[in-house]
Order: C-alpha cells, then structure tokens, then sequence
C-alpha cells in the first residue's frame, strides 16, 4: 500500500511540474512583453496592510507606494507567485476534504495516535503514561493523593501528586538513549470552565492547551500559538506580536473565491535581542488539508534575480565565517573554513546555523528575569523536590513497596535544581552539513520556479527517509524511545523514522541535531503533519531571509 501511494504521489508530482512549465513558459512570453524592471515591481508588489501604509513583504521586494487609505486588494492570482490550491495535484495541501470535527489539540499525556507504521505503540495507563511503546507497571498508591507508576523496563518512572487547589504535580524520570537520566517536573491545572490544561515546568516552560488551541512559553517568555484552524501568532512578553496571521481571500484564475493566510511579522531576533522590521513584512499561505491534518502551505516571494545570483555565481572575494555573527556561539562543524569561498557551502551551513541562532535566542533572558527566576516555577520547583524526599522516605520506610516499585531510585541527580547551564553551541555531523546542502539547492530551484515546498513532495521523493526536517517553532511532543516528553526547539534537526499514515495525522522522527534543553538526539518523536508543514514553510523563509542577507553583504562589500 506505501509503494501505491509513492508511485500515485510520484505521478501527481509529475503532472504538478509539467503544470508548473506551463505556467513558467507563460509568464516567461509575458515578460518579453514589457520592460525588465516594470516587470519586476509589479510581480513583486503586494497588497499593504490595511491601516498600515508603507507596509513591505520583505528586504529586497519592491513594493510601490499607494496614495490615500490603504484597502486590502483581492488580487487575481494569489499573492507571492507559487500556484493556486485549485490547480494543486492530489496528496498536496488543499487537495482533501476537511476531515471530521476533531476535540482540538491534547498534552502529550494522551497523544492521539502516533503515525508510526509497524507494531502499535503501547497505549497510555489513564493518567500516568505517555505512550512510549513500553507497557506501564501496575500503578503503586503510597496515600490517598500520591502514586507511582513504573515503566516497564524499570528504567524510570511517572510520579503524581493530587494538591487539594486540584493541581497536580508530576515528575517524570526517564532514561535517555544514551543511557543518562532525564528528569521532568511540572505542575498541571486543569480549567474545567475554560477547557484549559496548563502545565508550567520547574525550568519555567509553559504550555496550554485549549479547546482549538495550543500555546507554548519558553526562555524568554515569547509566547507561540497555533490555532486548530491553521492559524499561529508569536506574542512578546508585553503583549506586542512578533507575528499574528489573519485569514483573508483572493480570486483565483477562473473568479472563485479562495481563502489566504495572511501573515504580519513585526520583529525579528538578531543576536539574542528582538528588533522590529522598519515596516510590516507580509507573508501568504495556502490553507488546506494533507491525510486529513490542517496545512498552511507558504507561497514563496517573487526575488529579484540579484538574490540568485548570489547563490549561482562564484564570489568575487572570499566571505569570511564570521561576517553574519558569531556562528561558532550557535554550532560546531568538523571544519569550518575562516572564509567561504563557494555561496553553497556558505548557504547550507548558514541554514542550519540561522536556526539555531534564532533557537538560542528565544532562551536567552534579554527581557529581564528569565521564566526559570519566576515565582511560579520556583514553586513547581520546591513542590517537585519535597515530593522526591517525601516518597523516597516513603518507600525506604515500606518494604512491600520497595518490592513492588523493583528498586526505584526516587533522588533526583545532583544539580537538578540549579539554573540552567549556560547555552553551548551545537554539534553538527558532516553528513548533515552535505545532506543541508542538497535540499538548499533543491529549495532555490523550487523558489526561483515560485513553487512551494510541500510535504506532498517531500514525501514523494525516492530519498523521503533523508530529508531533514528543521524546527521552526518550539513543540513539546513525547519521547517514544525513552519516555516521557522532551521539546523541540527553534533549529533543531529531525528526519522520518518511518512514513506517516492516512489516518493519524502524525509521523514519527528521529532527533538528529539539537540545541540543548531539547530532546536529546537519537530520541524518537511523534510531530504532527501540521508542524512538519509549518517547518517546511518556516526552512523556505529562512532560505529567503539568507540570501537577501549574503546578496547585502556582498553588494555593500560589507562582508
């Protein structure tokens, strides 16, 4: 059945370039009709916000301006160039039907089902596990409020308390691939009126879950939303958006009416600190369904073709390593020249350590008190430890239980609750460096043809199981290789582990380069197609972003 659907997405892909070769031989004729730079302002122009004049879709876009008040315009074709979800082949976003009414997003605790294909993972004791393939103990109540449950290699544990506010505090002990252990503490609130879940993390990481919902606060305090409709924002700690979407149409190519993800972004982090745009940068996705699972699919910029150029054509003189920031803070290459001399070698390795850049700095404390100095999280702190002391007195003091947990050991590793260690830069493997180079290439061909970068056609490639997905918001998923939940942060690197179904809507990866604070790499995680979306949106921005950066830097001699 997996080889049908490969080769039934490789005929639709098919069909989608030759549609694609079309559309290019067409625009290609009208261009010849009209002058170079005329042509150029107006496939690059697109609509200003409404009361926001001046607004642009990025560096390197001109954008006229529009006298008197600025009114959103439907335009004919659908903004940024790419091809409307009508003509899009089966398999990609926008061609499904909407799938039925689903309760909206879960905490990892109850994950729906995983999307790994093969034996089924191991469901979830109520309340306790987390799905990690492994069957549970028998739960082991030490009073009325207080239980463990074992996991089943014996290797760790889920620990709850039941306080009389309704909160609940947990701490999960699990033992990474590498053999370490990896402690999670966390309070949860429960908000029947509301239908909110809340869990605030001893390291001062919050995440929410609501009836359509899901948002997550890391380091700093930006807040990232995802909303089941396909919509996200990023908020900072005063309330001010780094970026919000709004939905809005456009007529397609025979008049119909189609809705459009209209994406505002207001900041961007440079060095660890936010800096606002000079204008509002506009950016437009296709919304739709892929298996079943809301997709927004980002519809590339029309660049100029200097931005190109920069890509395809040798540099003049040598780029130095450090010429767009201290790259060796972020990651760590097996070599890494002092001057890069090829603008592919510059572009893969400057993909894959913009990511961890922006990562890195989402967690560093630039608005004062980090979320680990907060009130709350030193009290989930001080729950979590007097716990630990409390059942492992508990237990010593109660052989029958001893006998039961197998031996457990309930003290937490010395430093558990210090502050965080000070960020130190990520390994990088070769492999990964050449793999980042290939799909780079690949992703500029796609963006000069103004085609998007699907997970339809990702998935249809002969060399799927390669492709390396790159983190563009923070998740918190389960950690099916050793237990319990880790997260994914901003940068960090995960490929297949095995092809996603029909019917989950999620697929299962495996962690290949992270920052720390996330999940350790060689662990296994569920992602949610939705997300594995949004990364390829978010790997095809930052690609944008790259050569607008190098193209300045080259052009000013800047470098």
């Amino acid at each position: 059945m997996v080889q049908e659907r490969q080769i039934q997405q490789q005929r639709a892909w098919q069909e989608h370039q030759r549609l694609q070769q079309e559309q290019a031989q067409g625009e290609a004729r009208a261009r010849a009709q009209r002058e170079q730079a005329e042509q150029e302002r107006a496939r690059l122009s697109a609509p200003p916000l409404p009361g926001v004049p001046g607004s642009t879709r990025g560096a390197g876009v001109d954008v006229p301006r529009v006298s008197g008040p600025a009114t959103l315009q439907t335009p004919a074709h659908p903004p940024g160039g790419g091809l409307p979800a009508a003509v899009l082949p089966p398999g990609f976003a926008g061609s499904q039907p909407p799938p039925r009414p689903s309760p909206g997003p879960r905490p990892p605790e109850s994950p729906p089902e995983l999307g790994r294909t093969g034996a089924e993972p191991a469901k979830p004791a109520p309340g306790t596990g987390r799905g990690t393939g492994l069957t549970p103990g028998p739960a082991v109540a030490l009073d009325p409020a207080t239980r463990v449950v074992p996991r089943g290699d014996r290797r760790g544990y889920d620990l709850s308390r039941q306080g009389n506010d309704g909160s609940r505090t947990v701490v999960t002990q699990t033992t990474r691939p590498d053999g370490s252990r990896r402690f999670t503490g966390y309070r949860q609130i429960e908000d029947g009126r509301s239908g909110t879940t809340t869990r605030i993390y001893a390291d001062g990481r919050r995440v929410v879950w609501g009836p359509d919902f899901e948002r997550r606060s890391i380091g700093n305090g930006v807040d990232f939303v995802t909303r089941h409709d396909g919509r996200r924002e990023a908020l900072l700690p005063d309330g001010r958006p780094v970026y919000r979407d709004r939905v809005t149409t456009y007529r397609d190519p025979v008049g119909e009416q189609r809705p459009l993800i209209e994406r505002t972004r207001y900041v961007r982090w440079w060095r660890g600190r936010p800096v606002f745009e000079t204008g509002p940068v506009v950016r437009y996705y296709d919304p739709g369904f892929f298996y079943g699972a809301p997709v927004a699919v980002y519809r590339p910029q029309r660049l100029a073709p200097r931005y190109y150029g920069v890509y395809f054509s040798p540099f003049v003189m040598p780029v130095p390593a450090m010429a767009f920031g201290p790259m060796d803070e972020w990651v760590v290459f097996a070599s890494t020249p002092r001057a890069y001399s090829d603008p592919v070698v510059l572009m893969g390795d400057m993909q894959i350590w913009s990511g961890f850049e922006e990562g890195l700095a989402y967690s560093a404390p630039w608005s004062g008190t980090p979320l680990y100095g907060s009130p709350q999280a030193a009290s989930v702190r001080g729950a979590v430890a007097q716990m630990q002391q409390q059942v492992a007195s508990q237990v010593q003091g109660n052989p029958g239980v001893q006998q039961q947990l197998g031996g457990l050991d309930f003290g937490a590793p010395p430093g558990y609750e210090l502050p965080p260690v000070p960020q130190s830069p990520v390994a990088v493997p070769e492999e990964v460096r050449l793999r980042m180079r290939e799909q780079v290439r690949a992703t500029v061909v796609l963006m000069q043809a103004g085609t998007p970068l699907t997970l339809g056609a990702v998935l249809a490639a002969p060399d799927a199981g390669a492709y390396l997905f790159q983190t563009a918001q923070p998740l918190v998923v389960t950690d099916l290789s050793g237990g319990g939940e880790c997260f994914l942060n901003t940068g960090d690197l995960i490929r297949l582990a095995a092809m996603p179904d029909e019917s989950s809507g999620f697929a299962t990866l495996n962690v290949v380069a992270s920052g720390p604070g996330s999940c350790a790499p060689r662990s296994v995680v569920p992602v949610s197609l939705s997300d594995l979306q949004e990364m390829l949106n978010g790997f095809a921005e930052r690609l944008e972003n790259n050569l607008q950066r190098v193209e300045a830097c080259t052009a000013a001699g800047s470098c």
